[in-house]
């Protein structure tokens, strides 16, 4: 296997997903921590001036969801058919968008958005996915079912930021709370959850959360 480097800000945010896969899969890296006060030199020479920096062998990969499926076609991740990997691609897609309206509650309108993206902005989205759930192995095993893939550690960490903000938002969804919990008891992700690592980690660079 190529030899792998996260380079990240000492937060959870876009680097946690690829954390949890590489942690999860046995899949050995290093990882360096990017100050916030050297960040403006280092963004001038990468690509689309974007963090997480993902090193292969020395290349120089960037934008979260690219690494992620690379790692995921490296370990298998991915699907057998290109009809499962445009379904990995798609659940994702259904992440991103998700993470995205989070994201920018908590950027850009904490303090007066939050409420109304708790009250009504999270509950769709994650309903859309309970019903997705209830379609694959009866919402027992993972996002496609019996196998795990690459979505379902973005799946994972976008819940897992999501309890810190409303510890109650899994409530009223019984299968992705159960398919939360059988992640978070993997027994690498769950030593690593439990770390001081994760636990000294804010979930995002602006400290909410």
């Amino acid at each position: 296997m190529p030899e792998y480097k996260l380079m990240y800000f000492p937060i959870r945010g876009r680097g946690q997903a690829i954390r949890l896969l590489m942690l999860d899969q046995g899949v050995e890296f290093q990882e360096s921590t990017i100050a916030f006060k050297e960040w403006p030199t280092l963004k001038a020479t990468l690509a689309f001036g974007q963090c997480p920096v993902f090193y292969v062998d020395g290349e120089t990969l960037v934008q979260s969801n690219t690494i992620l499926r690379y790692l995921g076609k490296q370990c298998g991740l991915y699907g057998s058919t290109d009809m499962e990997a445009a379904y990995i691609d798609m659940l994702n897609d259904g992440v991103e968008d998700a993470y995205s309206r989070y994201l920018k509650m908590i950027y850009n309108d904490y303090e007066n958005g939050k409420d109304d993206y708790v009250t009504k902005v999270l509950p769709t989205w994650l309903a859309s996915f309970e019903k997705w759930l209830a379609t694959k192995a009866d919402g027992k095993a993972f996002l496609m079912g019996e196998k795990i893939s690459y979505v379902d550690y973005n799946f994972f960490q976008f819940l897992d930021a999501q309890q810190i903000l409303s510890s109650t938002c899994l409530d009223n969804l019984p299968l992705i709370k159960a398919y939360y919990e059988r992640m978070a008891a993997r027994p690498k992700l769950s030593e690593f959850l439990k770390s001081e690592t994760n636990t000294k980690r804010n979930v995002n660079g602006n400290g909410k959360q």
